[in-house]
């Protein structure tokens, strides 16, 4: 058993690793990293492109710190070291983290405005279409469809992609601006939101201009900097834990500093404000388990 495999690090490691926390952060490096970000994004942004459709949207130039969200967290250096054979990172999981962070607001806002429906439908595409067409009926919202917008919250049956084929327009048949995840589709000109990660089942239909509107502040807010020494153990007295040591290391101050040092502080916040103005704009059902 050599040494890697017992966990230890061997020399050539420890020398990788120097040259990691003693390197610059690459602005070249860094930039792309951003750019990712940003291309990645708008394939998620699907609360966005409802709102965008239903001229529901809006923008503004400035950011606005009351209403950001998004990340601030460690990665590893080596991807933004000129020189390191670390692979470079790509963020689609960090677009989609910020676009659950939406499509909550909006499920609490539909729940709320809805409260306990006192219907339910089965949960198959028959279902819940003629479900959906009693509740455009009831919303007055038959002429504008794409002001109008169909919300499943929780999760769809299994095939639902094969048995929505003659019923629905799929998501790969809609136009760019509207083909991102969690859109599954579009019924009578309408978009199908599901908000799968919703602790509820149930079927929204709203007229979305009347129930909501939102607004995006600035560009996203990015900043991504190195770990010095001080900075390293600033962070490990406010927070113990906050980094593990490697099996095979001694679990020191010195080696937890260290490994701090392998890393970045990434800080990256978007700014949203999802304002509701009127609760009757939106109905649903319950949709049935099974």
């Amino acid at each position: 058993m050599n040494q890697r495999e017992r966990g230890v690090a061997s020399v050539k490691d420890l020398e990788s690793e120097q040259f990691i926390i003693g390197a610059p952060i690459s602005d070249e490096r860094k930039r792309a990293f951003f750019l990712d970000y940003l291309s990645n994004r708008p394939g998620a942004a699907a609360v966005e492109s409802i709102f965008r459709r239903a001229g529901a949207f809006e923008s503004q130039r400035d950011f606005q710190d009351a209403f950001a969200f998004g990340f601030s967290v460690l990665l590893m250096k080596g991807p933004f070291v000129e020189g390191s054979n670390w692979l470079a990172y790509h963020n689609w999981d960090l677009a989609v983290a910020a676009e659950r962070y939406l499509l909550t607001q909006l499920d609490a806002m539909a729940r709320e405005s809805v409260g306990i429906p006192a219907m339910s439908v089965a949960r198959t595409w028959p279902e819940l279409l003629k479900g959906a067409d009693e509740l455009i009926e009831h919303l007055h919202s038959g002429n504008q469809p794409q002001r109008s917008a169909i919300i499943i919250a929780g999760p769809l049956m299994q095939d639902w992609a094969v048995e929505m084929r003659d019923l629905v327009t799929p998501r790969w048949e809609l136009p760019d601006d509207v083909n991102q995840n969690w859109i599954v589709g579009a019924y009578r000109e309408r978009l199908i939101l599901n908000i799968r990660e919703s602790p509820v089942s149930a079927l929204y239909v709203t007229d979305v201009p009347r129930f909501a509107k939102i607004t995006k502040f600035g560009e996203p807010s990015f900043s991504l900097e190195a770990i010095d020494e001080q900075r390293a153990s600033e962070l490990l007295d406010a927070h113990p834990t906050i980094v593990a040591v490697p099996e095979g290391r001694p679990d020191t101050r010195a080696e937890r500093i260290r490994q701090l040092r392998l890393r970045v502080g990434l800080r990256l916040y978007e700014s949203y404000k999802l304002e509701l103005l009127d609760r009757s704009a939106i109905a649903g059902v319950e949709i049935e388990a099974g």
